[in-house]
């Protein structure tokens, strides 16, 4: 009996003290890939806690803590430019790029920060000081905005309607569309359903009726026709703004 109580108080410290070096073991590797800061020039990154990111799930949430806590960086910015690479295997954030115009307390243009993420658990950022260039804080190019609009679109459905396997996703503020160019209408928070294609194309979810919108873009990489253009707020007061 002495003997088995023993043997098994033996296996109980072995598994604990391997739980325990497991445990350091993963909080320096997450540590190494999460960093509290982002400084200028390549930086180990990864997305989410081992490289798997769920778009549909967690939206822009890591790109929001990045550039929180990125060198030179300031509460105040617009998402200028953002280009997401999504794997239909889990709507999975592979890649991305992203330009960011940040802005001082009193909201005047001070820098633009530049970002490079790519599935090699490297991040590039880069920052280049700016003069001001009549660029605004804008509310529809901000991070919050975005990720709503991000968050409405049926990503898994969407993708189990299609043999394609890498898309890329972009938006754009003030995207002037021709009248009957096709889209999928979710403005005044109408419900966006997945289509197919052939559906798409044929106008059953929606066409333009021309002038500017703020939109996103769903593209396959491997197949230029797969693409679907996602219809969110109407701007056309920007119409004799712009033009």
């Amino acid at each position: 009996m002495n003997k088995k109580r023993i043997s098994k108080r033996t296996l109980f410290t072995i598994i604990g003290f391997t739980i325990f070096i497991l445990m350091i073991w993963e909080s320096l590797y997450y540590k190494k890939y999460h960093p509290n800061r982002i400084y200028l020039g390549e930086n180990s990154f990864k997305l989410g806690y081992s490289g798997y990111y769920d778009i549909e799930e967690r939206g822009l949430e890591s790109l929001r803590t990045m550039i929180d806590n990125s060198q030179n960086s300031t509460k105040n910015y617009n998402i200028k430019e953002l280009v997401l690479i999504l794997d239909k295997n889990g709507c999975n954030l592979s890649a991305f790029t992203m330009i960011v115009t940040f802005f001082d307390e009193d909201e005047k243009e001070i820098g633009i920060g530049k970002y490079e993420y790519t599935a090699k658990k490297n991040l590039r950022y880069q920052f280049e000081s700016t003069k001001e260039s009549g660029s605004y804080l804008d509310y529809y190019q901000s991070i919050d905005y975005i990720e709503s609009n991000i968050k409405r679109i049926p990503f898994y459905r969407q993708f189990n309607m299609s043999y394609e396997e890498l898309y890329i996703l972009t938006y754009n503020p003030n995207n002037k569309l021709t009248k009957g160019t096709f889209i999928i209408d979710g403005m005044n928070g109408k419900e966006i359903e997945s289509i197919g294609i052939t559906n798409y194309l044929d106008g059953l979810s929606g066409v333009s009726s021309g002038g500017y919108y703020w939109t996103m873009n769903l593209k396959s990489l491997s197949d230029e026709e797969t693409s679907f253009i996602y219809v969110f707020e109407d701007r056309n007061y920007l119409l004799e703004t712009v033009e």
